[in-house]
């Protein structure tokens, strides 16, 4: 369903994000470019416990968007002090005014722009887009401009979506790829022994990309909203209420089984 690769050596297939700079995402919001109808690249992750997380560690940027393994990255190409006449946040709902550009974010999202420090410039070099396969998470990354300060940032990509991602308080935890939750804001004893158990990943990431598959399926918001209500309320009390390896691999294991046979059948 999403999938992308990504590689960083470590130890065996685990990823130390203990320097890394985290943010989660935390909004996303439409503005207004006019004779444009475009959706949004990405949307928010459906349950808070697959959050979409955006990691900067040197000059690599990471968008681990909503669990599983989409996972994409790309390079910042050039770093410079914010300036509201540079890139494509001076043409947020159509006009260059810094005024109605601040009052979007004020209102969308509770930020005010001018606390940013600076903006990024990000590509993914040629020699490694050719392998690349599409996505989702790639195109949003590419060509893309990140503009923020230590607590938030803003990806803004010129579309008419924005996002904002806000400083989370990531934990020693590496991130295991097989996992759908981001390990590195695993909270919890259970989330801890999901990240700490290979086995226990492969389950949480199914268990995801099911969930996510049949959510997406519902005909309307209210089957939707009850979806997402049996998927939340199972993660508090079963899978959290969990203290052993072995009751975790029970309950993903009957949450699975349950899953696959609300999955309606492919015809040949």
């Amino acid at each position: 369903m999403k999938s992308f690769v990504f590689a960083v050596a470590c130890l065996g297939t685990t990823v130390c994000a203990q320097a890394a700079e985290v943010y989660q995402l935390a909004g996303i919001a439409q503005s207004f470019r006019p004779g444009h109808d475009e959706s949004r690249v990405i949307s928010a992750p459906t349950v808070a416990h697959y959050a979409s997380t955006l990691s900067i560690d040197g000059d690599e940027v990471t968008l681990h968007y909503g669990g599983g393994d989409a996972t994409c990255t790309a390079h910042i190409e050039k770093r410079q002090p914010y300036a509201f006449d540079d890139g494509p946040i001076a043409i947020i709902r159509g006009n260059r005014s810094e005024a109605t550009v601040a009052a979007f974010y004020q209102q969308h999202f509770g930020v005010d722009i001018r606390h940013w420090s600076f903006e990024y410039y990000l590509g993914v070099p040629a020699q490694y887009a050719k392998d690349l396969p599409t996505s989702p998470c790639t195109e949003l990354l590419n060509g893309a401009v990140l503009y923020g300060s230590d607590q938030n940032l803003s990806i803004v990509d010129g579309h008419s979506f924005v996002y904002l991602l806000k400083r989370a308080n990531a934990g020693p935890l590496p991130l295991v790829h097989e996992a759908g939750l981001d390990c590195r804001l695993a909270q919890g004893k259970a989330e801890q022994l999901v990240c700490g158990d290979r086995e226990l990943a492969a389950l949480d990431g199914d268990v995801f990309n099911i969930f996510d598959n049949l959510y997406a399926e519902q005909p309307d918001a209210m089957a939707r909203k009850q979806w997402l209500k049996g998927q939340t309320d199972w993660l508090k009390t079963v899978r959290d209420k969990c203290a052993t390896v072995e009751c975790l691999k029970q309950a993903y294991a009957k949450r699975k089984a349950y899953l696959d046979s609300q999955t309606p059948d492919q015809p040949d």
